[in-house]
């Protein structure tokens, strides 16, 4: 669960969150296949600016991944990450059971409900470095592959388009159940992760950085601090 440290301008119960869940399989020794589903329905966290009704907003990831270690030595390892998803995008309408009320989308800003299923994916390359001892660091170069509109009937408008970008990681495993970590994602190009309160897509470095505290072999717990709020490999 993603929340952020206080509510949004327009959520009136705990906070704008985004709900996860991820299964991991390992086929081999090498390979590991996950299936995953994240889903939100708060409104946006922050006031859009020169809409009719502010917009009732639903988001619902689903999908697959494959992870395969091409390389593994001692000192550093290589990978390779793929994602294949569906994700449905609501705007507008209402969300609920039951729901009734109008409410203004963010692709043409009309009282009109929007919703469509896109089909998106990502690849990244991991390589992860051992230096010293218990300390490692990651370099990730990833490539999202998200629609650049939106449009469905007599309704379209902008939306993120591919994005590019080079992740940096560091983590340091203090014993045998404590470690921590830190990363940092940078979009390059014209790469756009975010919106803002006019619907303007802009890129933002993605940050993070949390701890892992292993109770036993089998469970963890982990927490941390995040400016990112999609739940899936390519979001």
């Amino acid at each position: 669960q993603v929340f952020p440290l206080s509510k949004g301008s327009l959520e009136s119960g705990t906070a704008n969150q985004n709900y996860s869940t991820r299964f991991d399989y390992g086929l081999t020794k090498k390979t590991m296949l996950s299936g995953f589903f994240s889903f939100s329905d708060d409104p946006l966290y922050k006031k859009i600016i020169g809409v009719e009704k502010q917009p009732a907003n639903l988001w619902l990831n689903y999908g697959a991944s494959l992870k395969w270690k091409v390389f593994d030595s001692p000192k550093y390892t290589i990978s390779l990450d793929n994602s294949f998803e569906i994700w449905n995008v609501k705007s507008g309408g209402c969300n609920g059971i039951g729901c009734t009320s109008e409410s203004s989308n963010i692709f043409d800003k009309s009282l009109k409900e929007f919703q469509k299923n896109n089909f998106i994916g990502s690849f990244a390359l991991p390589i992860s470095f051992k230096f010293k001892e218990n300390n490692f660091v990651s370099f990730v170069p990833k490539i999202s592959f998200l629609p650049s509109m939106q449009k469905r009937n007599d309704i379209e408008g902008k939306f993120y388009g591919t994005n590019y970008g080079i992740g940096f990681g560091f983590s340091r495993h203090w014993d045998k159940k404590f470690k921590t970590f830190s990363s940092i994602y940078i979009p390059i190009g014209d790469s756009k992760n975010s919106f803002n309160e006019e619907i303007k897509f802009e890129k933002n470095i993605i940050y993070s950085t949390g701890f892992n505290y292993a109770f036993d072999s089998k469970t963890a717990f982990e927490a941390y601090i995040s400016n990112s709020f999609g739940g899936t490999p390519a979001t």
